[in-house]
């Protein structure tokens, strides 16, 4: 199966100095679930995240680091990773409902909520009424895989997913290709897979100071392509489940 990658020669990770595996998932909110959070731009995730520490610019000896370019992912691959979701009993589709808003210069937003109630609340006035949409929504076992946690808002369905029918492959993790703009709070991210870091180079780099800026996506964007991952079949093993739990045969993407 054909799947949409960018190579990346070096990311940096901020926080903790010496990366070791988790055991068990961080119970956090994490936008990147069970992985270790890295960017190309140390800086603006500072300003973002509100957040210091050390500086780890981790990279792979003679190599890059690949990850899946997860906003690149086209129609077929989403929905194969999906179908096999539900057919898994992984996944199941429930209905939402989209609010409306807008914000200070005129433009559309939306949000999304488990009943219409929460939806009208969040919708402005003025606007059209709350949409009912349909959502796929992951099973506790998937949640639990990917952020410790018992439920995950649906949003993060694909992200949790995708995790699971990638991480034992020979890709490195996952990178979400964002907009740049820090004062909005948003900048392209990734993250490695915990069982990789064994393998990658790291050294502590110092900070610097001052916002980077859009020609440190040069090497990302020269760094998209797509590969080949061999196409096997095999039930995707949670924590606490068999897996022979698994009714199917589960994602059919995967080995090395």
């Amino acid at each position: 199966m054909t799947v949409p990658v960018v190579r990346i020669p070096t990311v940096v990770h901020v926080g903790d100095r010496d990366l070791v595996p988790r055991a068990t998932p961080p119970n956090t909110g994490s936008q990147e679930g069970n992985m270790l959070s890295v960017s190309v731009t140390p800086s603006a995730w500072c300003h973002i995240a509100r957040i210091g520490g050390d500086r780890t610019e981790i990279s792979r000896m003679g190599g890059e680091l690949v990850f899946l370019d997860f906003h690149k992912m086209g129609k077929p691959l989403r929905n194969k990773i999906i179908t096999d979701a539900l057919n898994s009993d992984m996944a199941k589709h429930v209905q939402e409902w989209q609010a409306w808003g807008g914000d200070e210069e005129g433009n559309e937003r939306f949000s999304i909520h488990e009943t219409r109630e929460q939806a009208e609340y969040e919708t402005d006035e003025d606007c059209k009424a709350p949409t009912p949409i349909s959502s796929i929504k992951v099973s506790s076992d998937v949640a639990r895989a990917w952020c410790g946690q018992e439920t995950l808002h649906t949003f993060q369905s694909l992200a949790a997913l995708s995790f699971l029918a990638f991480k034992d492959t020979k890709l490195d993790g996952i990178w979400w290709h964002d907009t740049f703009d820090p004062w909005s709070l948003s900048a392209p991210r990734g993250g490695v897979f915990q069982d990789r870091i064994p393998s990658l180079q790291q050294k502590i780099i110092p900070g610097t100071h001052g916002m980077e800026d859009e020609d440190c996506f040069e090497e990302v964007r020269r760094g998209r392509a797509s590969i080949d991952l061999p196409h096997t079949l095999f039930p995707i093993p949670l924590p606490g489940r068999s897996k022979s739990a698994s009714r199917g045969e589960g994602f059919t993407i995967g080995g090395r």
